[in-house]
């Protein structure tokens, strides 16, 4: 199974699933949905890292344009699938521009517990 998550992962690029939304590939372990909304890309899912996170937007924005994140979801608890916020847009920006954040119920602790296990 690693070996094939590890194959799938080097497929490295942006990839279109369907009208208006899109696949960043092979930046980390997790995949990067963008949505092209009516005001911005609708982010789901902000990978492990800021670093991986900042550098997957970039490169989807050379393809895309540079259109500004209007809307974060988290599908699930997972570091992965949130740990990269902070790439793609600040604490700061969120509340100033009032940028939804959206998780499933009890997200922070089921965050903050599978976190402290690790």
């Amino acid at each position: 199974s690693l070996w094939r998550q590890s194959l799938l992962n080097n497929h490295i690029g942006l990839f279109q699933v369907s009208e208006r939304i899109w696949q960043v590939r092979g930046f980390d372990l997790a995949n990067m949905t963008l949505i092209e909304g009516d005001t911005g890309l609708i982010v789901v899912d902000a990978l492990t890292a800021r670093e991986t996170a900042a550098a997957a937007l970039a490169f989807a924005r050379q393809h895309l344009g540079d259109r500004p994140v209007s809307a974060l979801i988290y599908t699930h608890s997972h570091a992965d699938h949130f740990g990269g916020a902070l790439g793609l847009l600040s604490a700061e920006e969120a509340s100033a521009r009032q940028v939804p954040v959206v998780a499933p119920a009890g997200f922070l602790e089921e965050a903050t517990s599978e976190n402290v296990l690790m």
